[in-house]
């Protein structure tokens, strides 16, 4: 039960964050840093959550590596930052002024 609600964070996570990351594509000035902020504030907590349960729920991690080792590669705080600092190359459009 525990995997399960383990694997649907972190999925519900991932996509939460890329939404606002798409969604700061489309806001206004100071509205799209806000949401880039967010996703990337958003990813540092879930971080932190992942170190805090690496030492009291190592099994829970570790049945569930793949799907850990995916979640941090895209969704990282340092995934979030390059995504940020990229925006144009990525999205093929700079946060709109």
């Amino acid at each position: 039960m525990l995997n399960r609600i383990y694997q649907i964070g972190l999925i519900g996570f991932f996509i939460f964050e890329w939404y606002l990351m798409y969604q700061a594509k489309q806001a206004e000035y100071d509205v799209n840093y806000g949401f880039a902020i967010y996703a990337f504030l958003l990813s540092l907590i879930v971080l932190a959550i992942l170190l805090v349960a690496w030492f009291f729920k190592r099994d829970v991690i570790k049945s569930n590596m793949l799907i850990t080792v995916v979640y941090l590669t895209t969704s990282s705080p340092l995934s979030i930052f390059l995504f940020i600092e990229f925006y144009g190359r990525f999205i093929g459009q700079y946060f709109k002024l």
